[in-house]
């Protein structure tokens, strides 16, 4: 039996001297120094143990016994610390520091008791078959008080990261609270020796009975990265990132969400107030586009337009998966409003697709146009309507460019005026322009474009205060009565409609009557 205690003891030495030296190396993390120091206490301990179960005589045992003591009383006050520390919350600080001199006092009494014999009354060596030589202290009434006082330091420190638990997300919960019960461990375990064991006659070394709790450390150390970064840090970066970030059970279940996750969905997808605990595929069912993305199982991005106050607004929704020794356990779904962004983009695009003077489309505005609708025409008429200036360069050449430009400007007017069904207008040259109605032929389209031509025939550009200047156009429309949906081609054709109007002394519509 005093093989296994040693043995044991061993352990416990090995499994301390990893935990403190991890905890060195990581000591700019808070509460890293106080967890080496708490391991320090606990090596003191279970080496001091070590010698004492090891060494023969009384005197001999007394001096190991003694040494003990300085792990004793550091390893309780320091989980204070740590866990001050740990959960930042320093202003339990000032009590810690009047409780440490309890475990000072303590320590300076024992090694002086001696002299006064006022926390220790006697030594006496038990003999047990199972358990060896025992070096058993008969502690005074102050004595009993002092090592009772210590024993129950810890209950602060459990207090402290049990006010600090309820102030943590939900993933950081089991972390603390395995820090907790290690703690717990501790407390119980000491209890549990003084109160009950060693009146059963069973001495073992308290640093044994302290396996467990060291166990429970080195599984958070590990488990968690308990010193890489503190849980309050984690969830400080988790809460005021500018991304909604959802966490996904593998059975689907919500089980966390930072605060901007909830305003967008609560924006957007679902006024529910509690996410938690919901199923994603109950609060995404009238959202397919992230459903589908999330019911993928793959690793994606969407964007989705909604309408807001009839205001447009845009969110990404990216879908990464958790794994677990191969094994997917969750998802997290990201989600960030890209409001701004996109409105910035339509506008830099719509800036590249607008002609500088008139804001008609330019030509690649009016295909990209064009090109929207050819998906959703589904048997849809569509028309092309080509316009030209007539005798616009001998404007410009007896009035100048400026009044040119005049005439474009209210040409294009004109158009939004009096062409607002048209699905799109451009100016796809210098007095060129291109109407694109869609969802009606070149009959109707030319009973339109007759009323405009004659609006313009007797409008007026007012150039200065003595000038003014009329003019008229010539008009080609087509159609894609032949299913030929192909702009260029339709262009082609309202094109020889155009200059069919032309060479009909101009200021007329002709239609494209070819195949």
């Amino acid at each position: 039996m005093q093989f296994i205690q040693g043995f044991m003891l061993l352990v416990s030495l090995i499994i301390l001297g990893y935990i403190g030296l991890y905890s060195l190396i990581n000591r700019k993390v808070p509460g890293a120094i106080f967890l080496f120091v708490q391991m320090l206490g606990g090596i003191i301990w279970s080496l001091a143990s070590f010698l004492e179960i090891n060494t023969l005589g009384l005197y001999n045992k007394i001096i190991w016994r003694n040494i003990q003591q300085i792990g004793v009383f550091t390893v309780p006050i320091a989980s204070v610390f740590f866990a001050i520390a740990y959960s930042k919350q320093y202003k339990f600080k000032k009590y810690a520091y009047a409780l440490t001199l309890f475990p000072l006092l303590d320590i300076i009494l024992i090694y002086t008791n001696y002299y006064h014999h006022l926390v220790r009354s006697g030594y006496v060596i038990a003999e047990n078959a199972l358990f060896g030589q025992n070096l058993i202290v008969k502690l005074t009434d102050l004595g009993s008080i002092l090592v009772a006082v210590n024993f129950f330091i810890p209950l602060l420190s459990m207090a402290i990261l049990f006010n600090y638990k309820r102030k943590v997300a939900l993933r950081f919960k089991k972390q603390v609270s395995l820090v907790i019960l290690s703690i717990f461990f501790m407390l119980i375990f000491s209890w549990a020796k003084t109160a009950v064991l060693e009146k059963l006659g069973v001495y073992i070394p308290i640093a044994v009975l302290y396996i467990p709790s060291t166990l429970i450390m080195f599984y958070c150390l590990f488990k968690y990265n308990l010193l890489n970064v503190s849980p309050i840090a984690r969830d400080k970066v988790f809460d005021v990132i500018k991304e909604g970030i959802i966490v996904i059970d593998e059975a689907s279940y919500i089980v966390d969400a930072n605060e901007y996750a909830k305003q967008l969905i609560s924006k957007y997808i679902t006024e529910e107030e509690n996410l938690i605990g919901l199923k994603v595929t109950d609060v995404l069912k009238d959202h397919p586009e992230i459903l589908d993305l999330y019911s993928s199982k793959n690793e994606a991005y969407v964007e989705l337009k909604y309408k807001v106050n009839d205001m447009d607004n845009y969110i990404s929704c990216s879908v990464h998966l958790l794994y677990s020794n191969d094994a997917m356990i969750g998802a997290i779904l990201i989600l960030n409003d890209i409001t701004e962004k996109k409105l910035y983009e339509i506008s830099l695009k719509e800036k590249a697709d607008r002609d500088s003077l008139t804001s008609l489309l330019n030509r690649r505005g009016f295909t990209d146009r064009f090109n929207y609708i050819v998906e959703d025409i589904s048997g849809n008429m569509v028309s092309i309507v080509m316009i030209d200036i007539d005798y616009f360069k001998s404007i410009n050449d007896t009035y100048g460019h400026m009044a040119g430009d005049k005439v474009l400007m209210h040409f294009s007017e004109l158009l939004n005026k009096y062409l607002d069904t048209a699905y799109a207008l451009g100016r796809i040259g210098g007095e060129e322009f291109a109407v694109l109605f869609n969802g009606i032929g070149k009959r109707e389209v030319f009973n339109l474009l007759e009323n405009f031509r004659k609006k313009v025939e007797t409008s007026e550009v007012i150039i200065d205060d003595k000038v003014t200047i009329s003019y008229t156009i010539s008009i080609g429309i087509t159609d894609n009565n032949t299913k030929d949906i192909d702009l260029d081609e339709l262009i082609r054709k309202a094109d020889i409609a155009l200059y069919e109007a032309k060479d009909s002394s101009r200021n007329c519509t002709k239609i494209y009557e070819g195949v």
